[in-house]
């Protein structure tokens, strides 16, 4: 009976050897297949194969790389992160890892784990790595500076990103709002002015509004209260329920003694939920 039991139990394990073993090959093969497609730009491609080792629930380090990237891409952006931690310490400063684990790291707004992913890779970075990636890693970098005040610095990094990719326009409007903050609002404006002569009409919504949100901010800088005022009525068409751009264009009217109009972009941002703009009524006796 003792010897039944024992030839089963090899058995199983054999079987459990065997069929682990094939769920590594796989994995190893979706890895490969992953990282391949996402060099390559083909999103549709790295999609399906992190998609399927994410289903496979594989524990490879450079898998965890492209299940991160797969719960990214599902808005589950705190178990992204924890995926993104949990291949640091052996995918760090590779590529494809900087990338993903940078970019879930600006949208959890871990800023110094950012500076920490981008360092790495930029210290092992040559020549063979496409151009594109390291101006992006750049980029990332200077967002994160950004966030975390470190102006100068951010500079820096999106000079190095333009050095490398001189004409994207995602770089160049960073850089117009890193301007903004270095309290160089001439700068930024003859930034977004170039930006927009080349462009135009090609902009994002995305891009668009962040163009006029630095735009609306230099003007008033600068005390260009009616330019300001145009950049923010702008804006606020592509998104009439932008609560800062609210509450900065009721601002504006303040300083062009448009009190009622200022009332009537509180309310709005009060009705949207905004605290600030309910105490602001209140101080400005809105009624």
């Amino acid at each position: 009976m003792l010897r039944t039991y024992l030839i089963i139990a090899l058995a199983l394990w054999g079987l459990w050897t065997a069929t682990a073993t094939a769920q590594n090959a796989k994995a190893v093969k979706l890895v490969a297949e992953f990282e391949a497609a996402y060099r390559a730009l083909n999103f549709r491609v790295a999609t399906e194969a992190a998609e399927q080792l994410t289903k496979q629930h594989s524990n490879e380090a450079s898998a965890r790389t492209a299940i991160a990237y797969y719960l990214f891409l599902q808005n589950n952006y705190s178990r992204a992160w924890e995926y993104a931690r949990l291949a640091q310490p052996q995918e760090q400063g590779k590529l494809v890892y900087t990338m993903i684990a940078s970019n879930i790291g600006l949208k959890t707004q871990n800023y110094p784990e950012v500076l920490t992913f981008t360092q790495a890779f930029l210290d092992k970075s040559t020549d063979k790595d496409p151009r594109r990636f390291r101006a992006n890693i750049l980029a990332y970098r200077a967002q994160a500076q950004k966030e975390l005040r470190k102006y100068e610095d951010a500079l820096k990094s999106i000079n190095a990103a333009l050095a490398l990719e001189p004409t994207i326009a995602g770089y160049l409007t960073q850089r117009a709002e890193i301007y903004f903050w270095l309290k160089r609002p001439a700068d930024a404006l003859a930034e977004l002015d170039k930006l927009e002569e080349t462009y135009g009409s090609m902009l994002t919504e995305e891009e668009r509004i962040t163009t006029l949100r630095v735009r609306a901010e230099s003007q008033y800088a600068m005390e260009k209260w009616n330019e300001s005022l145009e950049a923010w009525t702008a804006l606020l068409e592509l998104a009439p329920e932008d609560i800062p751009a609210l509450r900065a264009r009721a601002e504006v009217y303040m300083e062009l003694e448009q009190t009622r109009s200022a009332c009537g972009d509180l309310k709005k941002a009060a009705a949207l939920g905004d605290a600030v703009s309910r105490t602001n009524l209140q101080r400005l006796g809105c009624k």
